[in-house]
């Protein structure tokens, strides 16, 4: 099963990359995209349509294999560990995902009203409120914070981005999920 993990991991990395390479090709970085070219080709788009559905089911494949051709064996203790360890990842990501957004909706309404106390004609920003947010959001934001333009609290303090840790980590689990019974 760990064979298959990681081939189909390989076809998704080299699709990726060939795919960075393509439109590095057509639109390099700083080069405005050409005037005359349609935004909506239909033979590319007819490609891009076909591509994608082969390279899904090439990726759905080991899935199918495994849950259809190879016999199946009862869960093991690993499993249920993984299962809880993945949820709690996922509860983190879910968690640094809403401190970042409380932070940012705390940033803009401190920064609005500090604008907005040397400009009298400066529009009516909307007053940060720390209970429309996630439970887990609801950090104590400071001025400071709002000054330096990034979060370090919460899930923040530990990780300069906790969510995109969260989410590498998050495919550590299916992926152990399926090394280990084997």
């Amino acid at each position: 099963m760990c064979q298959w993990t990681f081939l189909r991991v390989l076809i998704y990395v080299i699709v990726s990359f060939n795919y960075l390479l393509q439109k590095r090709r057509r639109l390099p970085l700083g080069r405005p995209s050409p005037k005359n070219i349609p935004s909506s080709v239909p033979s590319h788009q007819l490609y891009i349509y076909i591509i994608q559905n082969i390279l899904l089911l090439l990726l759905s494949l080991p899935v199918y294999a495994a849950s259809v051709l190879q016999p199946h064996t009862p869960l093991m203790h690993s499993d249920y560990v993984l299962t809880v360890a993945a949820l709690i990842i996922l509860l983190l990501e879910f968690t640094a995902d809403n401190q970042q957004f409380a932070f940012h909706a705390y940033k803009h309404a401190y920064l609005a009203q500090k604008k907005k106390g040397g400009d009298k004609s400066a529009s009516v920003a909307k007053k940060y409120d720390p209970n429309e947010h996630w439970l887990g959001a609801r950090l104590n934001w400071q001025p400071e914070d709002a000054e330096r333009g990034f979060c370090t609290r919460g899930l923040w303090a530990y990780s300069r981005h906790p969510n995109f840790a969260c989410e590498q980590v998050f495919w550590v689990c299916p992926f152990f999920l399926e090394c280990l019974p084997s």
